[in-house]
């Protein structure tokens, strides 16, 4: 379609239009759109090249086989033909037939060099939607790459269903010839053949997003099981409820400790000015609490803590200049101390900046494993990787439209809450690119708030500002709450050790607790 102008239905602005999909937009409203769409794209755009290696990895794998039958077609080719050339006029039929066994041998072999070039022309598409030769910005361009894309895609699903289709079918194989004696005059030899089924199997992709639409990780996994056993509990009471004098204000877990920061409260509200006082649990194999440590932690403006096996990590805000002159730190941002066991060593603090010198500003959701540190920047409406040697950013995830708030990570995945968009959003932990998200309803403007998951890919989240504990699966189907637990949700953590071990800090009716369920 040849560019006309006109007003863009997206930006409003009078300007040189062309086509995506069904829409026609300005250029930079349409650039804007396929570079969004293409994002999206991109994890399944690695899966399907994945998904073509490992087709490729497969045939590669059975060369040696199919190039062992080609040769010896070829030898017993070179057989047939002196034995032909013997007895040419007599036993042209005879001839024929038998080289019309050996040419459905090489057949039936070459089919599969046939699928691997079909593969090549399927990266080299799929190549040309990621990092395209032409300019985006000429006419009819992006249309024809997003068109050319979902094509290749779709013939991807047939080529897969070919492929176990091809490998189903019995392939011939030549074992000898043996040519009959000169002297007899009725047939040329005889071919003995046999036949067999290459034994390989590989899965193909089911789906591919539409324009702005999330794409659902495919993995198996057992969460379906283990958020069955969760979705249990949501009706029990539980199995344990520890007082404490402060309001759990913040809570995060390390294997079997548990590390609850609390502070007082004033007239019902929170005191921000206050000292915080961190009281670390262990927790034993038959789910006995008790009290490690209790020490004063000297940051005041706290917005989130975590913990690996090294570091305690608070993030905080508007630090006063008299705490930020002693520790040296800035007046936000995120704070690492050394931690051995229960013991955090509040004396030695080590200051995180984005990169090299940029300084947080916002950081309202902070996490950590042993190699990266994740940090959510409110403000900054951006979530963070941060290598732990080199303290360079490895990636981010960007959300402007949004209002980011708390993460929590496993191995694979990085989960987030927005109380902008009222959603929670599933990403890789590689990269930070998103996976799935979900709308969560809301009852008002707020939420979701805190948000943790498991490494077995449970994720439990608060919803309604301090009423309800809810528990989902890592597609975000089976929403459950939990029904025995009193309102005035501050916080919540996952132990996960010899078993799981759920522990909710709820202050109610100025009485602080720690409500604990195990799996």
């Amino acid at each position: 379609m040849m560019s006309k102008e006109g007003f863009c239905i997206r930006c409003k602005k009078n300007s040189n239009l062309d086509r995506i999909g069904d829409e026609i937009l300005c250029k930079p409203c349409l650039i804007f759109k396929y570079e969004k769409y293409r994002d999206e794209c991109m994890p399944q755009c690695n899966r399907l090249e994945n998904l073509i290696a490992s087709f490729k990895k497969e045939i590669a794998s059975l060369h040696p086989q199919i190039n062992t039958n080609l040769t010896n077609a070829n030898q017993v080719r070179q057989a047939i033909e002196l034995a032909y050339s013997n007895q040419l006029k007599i036993l042209n039929d005879e001839r024929n037939n038998l080289l019309a066994l050996v040419e459905e041998c090489k057949k039936d072999n070459n089919k599969f060099f046939e699928f691997e070039k079909q593969l090549d022309h399927l990266s080299n598409d799929i190549n040309e939607f990621k990092n395209p030769s032409q300019d985006i910005y000429q006419d009819n361009v992006v249309n024809r790459l997003v068109a050319n894309f979902e094509n290749s895609f779709e013939t991807s699903k047939a080529i897969g269903q070919n492929f176990n289709e091809l490998l189903a079918q019995p392939v011939h194989t030549i074992e000898n010839f043996l040519p009959i004696d000169n002297k007899n005059q009725r047939q040329i030899g005889s071919v003995s053949m046999n036949q067999h089924t290459f034994k390989c199997n590989v899965s193909v992709l089911k789906s591919l997003p539409n324009l702005y639409g999330p794409i659902r990780d495919i993995k198996s996994d057992k969460s379906s099981s283990n958020i069955e056993k969760w979705v249990k509990k949501t009706t029990d009471n539980p199995f344990q409820c520890i007082e404490i004098k402060k309001i759990p204000a913040y809570m995060t877990s390390f294997r079997n400790y548990l590390f609850c920061l609390t502070e007082n409260a004033s007239h019902g509200i929170l005191n921000s000015d206050d000292k915080k006082v961190l009281l670390v649990f262990t927790v034993s194999a038959s789910n006995d609490f008790e009290l490690a440590s209790n020490t004063k932690c000297p940051i005041k403006n706290v917005q989130n803590i975590a913990v690996n096996a090294n570091f305690f990590v608070v993030s905080y805000i508007n630090l006063d200049s008299k705490t930020s002159k002693k520790l040296n730190l800035k007046p936000s941002g995120v704070v690492l101390f050394p931690r051995s066991l229960a013991t955090i060593d509040f004396n030695s603090p080590c200051q995180l900046n984005i990169g090299s010198s940029e300084n947080f500003i916002y950081p309202i959701g902070v996490a950590l494993n042993n190699d990266y540190i994740f940090v959510c920047d409110k403000n900054l409406k951006t979530v963070f990787k941060i290598n732990f040697q080199n303290r360079s950013i490895e990636a981010n995830y960007c959300i402007p439209e949004g209002e980011p708030y708390k993460i929590s990570i496993n191995d694979n995945y990085l989960v987030l809450t927005d109380i902008g968009l009222h959603r929670i959003s599933v990403h890789s932990i590689s990269n930070l690119n998103i996976i799935n998200h979900l709308t969560i309803q809301q009852p008002d403007e707020n939420g979701p708030y805190g948000i943790y998951v498991t490494n077995d890919n449970i994720i439990f989240f608060k919803n309604y500002k301090s009423s309800q504990l809810v528990v989902l699966d890592i597609y975000l189907n089976n929403q459950t709450v939990f029904q025995k637990i009193s309102k005035g949700i501050e916080d919540f953590t996952v132990l996960e050790c010899v078993q799981q071990v759920l522990v909710v800090g709820v202050f109610d009716k100025n009485s602080s607790k720690l409500v604990c369920y195990s799996s």
